[in-house]
């Protein structure tokens, strides 16, 4: 099955989860000091693009994403509905967001 990536770079002017706070990237080390480069970043698990576990808004419901197959998470509409998810699956607020966007 043929699937489409619908990740988007992380970056600090990313849509967030209303009420959290923007992911924070920063330099950590560098070569020249520490003899190695790093960066340090900080955000919530709801940043960008995810997967959301039944678990995580719901008190009755036992699934996390590590209890199922990687594979049982694609479905078969990814393969077929290019160039993008059905219209339904997306919000307003994120279609305007992306529209300026340049990734």
């Amino acid at each position: 099955m043929k699937t489409i990536d619908l990740s988007h770079p992380i970056h600090p002017d990313i849509p967030v989860y209303p009420g959290t706070e923007p992911p924070q990237i920063s330099p950590a080390n560098s070569i020249d000091r520490d003899g190695f480069a790093e960066i340090r970043i900080s955000m919530y698990s709801h940043t960008a693009t995810h997967i959301d576990a039944p678990c995580h808004s719901c008190r009755k419901a036992d699934l996390s994403i590590s209890s199922r197959p990687a594979i049982s998470l694609a479905r078969r509409w990814l393969s077929t509905c290019a160039p993008g998810p059905p219209p339904r699956l997306l919000s307003s607020s994120w279609r305007s967001t992306r529209s300026n966007s340049t990734t």
